[in-house]
Parts: C-alpha cells; sequence; structure tokens
C-alpha cells in the first residue's frame, strides 16, 4: 500500500478501498485554508460551504476512474477541489499478503 493519497477526480484508483474526500467537512483542507486566510485579516471564521457538509465514505475499486466528491461537485470557485484519500482496504486485500510476504501483511 502506497501513501495516504490526495487522488483527484480522474485518476486511476490505486487499490481497492473505502475512500473519502479530504478537501469538504469542517476538518478538510478547504475549511482549514479559509479559517487560516480569515485569521490572517482578522475577520471570525464560520464554516460555510462545503466546510458544512460530511465527507464522503465511498468504496472503489482497483483501476477504476475516481470520480468528483458529490460535495465539491460544482464548487463556488468554479473548479473540483475533490482529494480522495484511502481510509479503509478490504479485509481480504490484507490478508492475501499484499506486501508479498505471504503472511498476512507481517513481514518476513
Amino acid at each position: 500500500m502506497g501513501g495516504p493519497g490526495n487522488w483527484s477526480t480522474g485518476d486511476e484508483v490505486p487499490e481497492t478501498g473505502t475512500y473519502t474526500c479530504t478537501y469538504c467537512g469542517p476538518k478538510g483542507t478547504g475549511a482549514m485554508a479559509l479559517k487560516l486566510a480569515m485569521e490572517k485579516i482578522g475577520m471570525p471564521y464560520q464554516h460555510t460551504g462545503v466546510a458544512t457538509k460530511t465527507p464522503p465514505r465511498q468504496t472503489f475499486e482497483k483501476g477504476a476512474t475516481f470520480p468528483s466528491c458529490p460535495n465539491c461537485t460544482n464548487h463556488e470557485s468554479g473548479s473540483d477541489p475533490t482529494g480522495w484519500a484511502l481510509c479503509t482496504r478490504r479485509w481480504w486485500e490484507f490478508w492475501k499478503g499484499d506486501m508479498g510476504t505471504g503472511d498476512m501483511g507481517r513481514g518476513a
């Protein structure tokens, strides 16, 4: 398994598992960037837009193409800020020894 990732809309899914959007939600990168900008100019921060929505958790199959996050589609900026991160992989992907060790991923 690679790093946690930040895969965009249109990228190929690297491994089967459950992914979440890292941009939306009150703890997402969108909210954090806006909060820092507001603090810098001395204005109070309030959650708005995608920061008020719960990030989706979706299961994708390896080799599929990442879609836009349903919360981030039609973002007010006109762009697609979606960033998918791996949350969990399917148990059988782990137990079949993805690390090539054949010993349930524990290493040699």
